[in-house]
């Protein structure tokens, strides 16, 4: 009941998750009067990094721990060795997960500008992958999970919003300011907000379209658009007022879209479904 410190067989723990450096320190002088020694080592690469054993594994810990603990962590990824004071893994961890979010609520701004302005998605995005401009939201997680409309990267917005607060509050402690980094945790929290802690993070690019007008999904109307082919039905007169607006947002990422009748109507969730980008 009093977990690993009642017991008499451990010596060495090692912790794979984000804490942040306060929740590091404190374990570790916990363990310190039973002699068992905290390897503070949180990971980074996403499912994609744990599967293929190419994670990004930031250790701290004694030297002569990590030497022992090394053969093991090194089956997770690329280890990084951050000293042998408790919690500046956590730090290192917490720096790259506040910049992985910053670049993905900027590349959303800037997505939805583009978009608004006449440019499309795709192509904007191809730009940015090709000019000073890039940044792993615009190299992985829109042509994954943002463009496609899954918004599947496979990182909740509740743990991405826990992270960006746990820096946060770290770096004030330290008496850093954070005034691009406090942003960030705003957008996160609207995002928590309105999406729920189990959605992707990518959402936040959906908050971003809503504020700016332009949507990749409709209101529930009895037509929607689809990326080219016969439509197979045609709209009757009075629905091209209602659609024009819609029609010229969505044109923005599917130039070559068609108007499709659906008698039953499409609402917000059925049209993530039904929607395909060419």
């Amino acid at each position: 009941p009093d977990g690993l410190i009642a017991g008499n067989r451990a010596s060495i723990v090692i912790d794979l998750s984000t804490s942040g450096p306060g929740a590091a320190k404190q374990i570790a002088e916990g363990f310190k009067p039973r002699n068992i020694t905290l390897v503070d080592a949180p990971v980074s690469g996403g499912i994609k990094g744990a599967v293929n054993g190419t994670l990004a594994v930031m250790v701290s810990c004694p030297k002569a721990t990590f030497d022992r603990v090394e053969p093991i962590l090194k089956h997770f990824g690329k280890l990084f060795y951050t000293g042998d004071k408790p919690g500046t893994a956590q730090t290192a961890k917490l720096a790259n997960n506040l910049m992985a979010a910053a670049a993905l609520v900027i590349t959303s701004e800037a997505v939805a500008m583009g978009v608004k302005g006449g440019v499309n998605a795709k192509v904007l995005i191809d730009i940015i992958n090709a000019s000073s401009g890039r940044n792993s939201a615009s190299e992985d997680k829109f042509p994954r999970a943002v463009l496609p409309g899954t918004f599947d990267f496979g990182f909740t917005t509740g743990l991405s919003y826990k992270d960006v607060r746990l820096c946060i509050d770290e770096a004030e402690a330290m008496g850093v300011p954070m005034v691009c980094g406090s942003v960030v945790r705003q957008m996160l929290a609207i995002t928590n907000a309105k999406y729920g802690a189990s959605s992707d993070f990518t959402s936040i690019a959906k908050v971003l379209e809503e504020w700016a007008g332009v949507f990749r999904t409709l209101p529930r109307i009895d037509a929607v658009l689809v990326p080219g082919g016969d439509p197979g039905h045609t709209p009757p007169a009075l629905m091209f007022p209602l659609l024009e607006k819609q029609t010229a947002n969505l044109r923005r990422f599917h130039p070559q879209a068609t108007m499709w009748l659906s008698p039953q109507g499409f609402n917000q969730e059925n049209m993530e479904y039904f929607f395909r980008y060419l």
